[in-house]
């Protein structure tokens, strides 16, 4: 059964080199939607996301993340947090009382962000290499060239 999205999945594989083509800020913000559009293990909405255009920013986060020289290169960085205090600002903008220092809110954000930036690397590679989906068939297995997204 012929499907973009199963050949996506099907051919998806990690990725360290990509174009230094800008990135236009309506992309970025719709990847980043695509991403807080997943499911969620609580519905809580503990999950953040930071878009890094700044190449000197991107040059200090790969080093904070262990010398990753893709993160540096990428012409935008995604970084997806778990943010607890996403929830507590919005309890206390309600005046609800809501306590989220347990190791249990920690893994379910930190779950629920993986799925989120999962979500956002499918919709980057979706909006971005319309080349490579016209040439895939759903019994490909080819890797996807010029992937510009780092997620």
């Amino acid at each position: 059964m012929p499907n973009v999205t199963f050949d996506l999945i099907h051919c998806h594989g990690s990725v360290r080199k990509y174009r230094p083509d800008p990135i236009p800020a309506e992309m970025i913000e719709a990847i980043a939607v695509a991403g807080q559009r997943a499911s969620t293990s609580s519905n809580l909405q503990m999950t953040s996301v930071v878009a890094v255009t700044d190449a000197a920013t991107r040059a200090h986060l790969s080093e904070l993340c262990g010398n990753q020289s893709h993160i540096a290169q990428a012409p935008v960085f995604l970084a997806w947090c778990a943010d607890l205090q996403r929830l507590d600002r919005a309890c206390e903008l309600r005046g609800i009382d809501q306590v989220t220092d347990y190791v249990e809110n920690f893994l379910v954000a930190a779950v629920d962000v993986a799925i989120a930036a999962q979500n956002a690397e499918m919709a980057a590679n979706l909006l971005t290499d319309t080349r490579w989906r016209a040439q895939q068939s759903s019994t490909t297995d080819q890797r996807r060239p010029d992937v510009r997204f780092a997620t």
